[in-house]
């Protein structure tokens, strides 16, 4: 992008220079319009600009320039837009100018430069929640996928960032299947750029949330790089990985798959992060992998008793939820009843029933009945003092 420097793009402005700079974009000569636009490209990173710009009349303009042969004034002209499109305004403005279908055009280009700029401009103009079917229903997600497996990952990041911001609409999540995004997106789980691999992944989560997705996110093995991602030390990948194991784990006959690929002990493990948002995640995944019945012999087998009990003492009420909810699917187990309160379990259950949350007391109390089925126990939850808050 051309640089006229802060102070020399503010006496521009100052002077009057931008109704002159836009009429120039209208001129017939290359070199002309390559270099008002360029000049335009570099005001417009000024976010007092974005308005300014407009009102002189330059949308028609650089709508036409992104229709240029000329691969440097595609450039120009899709990077003023994406400057632009910053602004809430301008987003809906460039869209009703017509500059969608010539922006995911450029995404076909040969130059890197040109795609950098095009997919950024969709990008910002993705955030707008109007936008957002629009730029499916031109036929954007296809070629913004085909982005994906370029071998320059400023062109990746910008294509699923764009992407990332398409997948939160509920509406746009089966295009995604249909376009061929999730072997691609699958594959960037393990990416070495830390930006696209997250990028990915909360693509990734955003679909696993319906049935059809879930299903192939599996189907085009997705598992092993999911649950790779629980292993890696960053709390944020981490978080994402085990909602999108939640996630998946809704399905019955996921809830094995997930378990035989291995997610138990990385999940199990993640019990003992220090960040709260990593401890919910991983125990919401354990809640729905428990809900099966071979789950619940395995998950206690791979050793998440020694963690899920000291847990129960967190202040983190959210996380609190997500533990009892595990234990109680584990409880229902006739040999878990016995390890749990070897494990020792009772004690810290028995004290969440005077929490004041009435959530928190419900599933206490529905864990020590399930415990309470096995013989032993009886006397063991009277010992520990269960009999009189349960009373109570």
């Amino acid at each position: 992008m051309p640089n006229l420097g802060f102070v020399n793009a503010e006496l521009i402005v100052q002077e009057g220079g931008l109704a002159p700079l836009v009429e120039l974009l209208s001129s017939s000569n290359e070199g002309l319009q390559q270099q008002s636009a360029g000049a335009l490209w570099s005001l417009s990173v000024n976010a007092e600009n974005h308005i300014k710009i407009v009102r002189e009349g330059s949308l028609p303009y650089l709508v036409r320039l992104l229709q240029s042969a000329n691969h440097k004034i595609q450039e120009q002209a899709a990077g003023t837009l994406r400057n632009l499109a910053v602004n809430d305004d301008n987003k809906m403005k460039i869209v009703q100018e017509g500059a969608l279908p010539h922006l995911i055009g450029l995404l076909r280009s040969s130059h890197d430069s040109v795609l950098i700029q095009a997919a950024g401009s969709i990008r910002n103009l993705s955030v707008h929640p109007q936008n957002e079917f629009k730029i499916v229903q031109e036929g954007g997600i296809k070629p913004m996928v085909d982005l994906l497996r370029s071998p320059n990952y400023k062109v990746v990041e910008q294509a699923a960032v764009c992407l990332r911001n398409l997948s939160v609409n509920d509406a746009n999540k089966v295009y995604f299947g249909t376009d061929g995004a999730l072997p691609p997106l699958i594959a960037l789980l393990r990416s070495p750029q830390l930006v696209v691999q997250e990028q990915a992944a909360v693509i990734l989560r955003n679909l696993s949330l319906t049935p059809d997705n879930e299903r192939a996110i599996i189907q085009e093995g997705g598992l092993p790089a999911i649950i790779s991602l629980l292993r890696i030390n960053e709390p944020r990948l981490q978080v994402h990985a085990a909602v999108m194991v939640r996630n998946l784990s809704v399905n019955s006959e996921s809830e094995i798959k997930i378990v035989q690929e291995g997610a138990l002990p990385p999940l199990i493990n993640l019990l003992r992060s220090n960040d709260i948002d990593v401890q919910e995640s991983a125990a919401g995944a354990l809640r729905n992998l428990s809900e099966n019945d071979q789950n619940k012999i395995r998950i206690v087998q791979e050793g998440a008793l020694a963690w899920l009990v000291p847990l129960l003492r967190t202040p983190s009420l959210k996380v609190l939820e997500q533990l009892l909810m595990v234990l109680w699917n584990l409880s229902i187990n006739p040999d878990n009843k016995i390890r749990m309160v070897e494990k020792g379990c009772l004690p810290p259950v028995i004290a969440l029933l005077k929490s004041a949350e009435e959530r928190i007391q419900e599933l206490a109390v529905g864990t020590i009945r399930n415990l309470s089925v096995e013989h032993d126990n009886k006397t063991r939850i009277v010992q520990e003092g269960g009999l009189s808050p349960l009373i109570a």
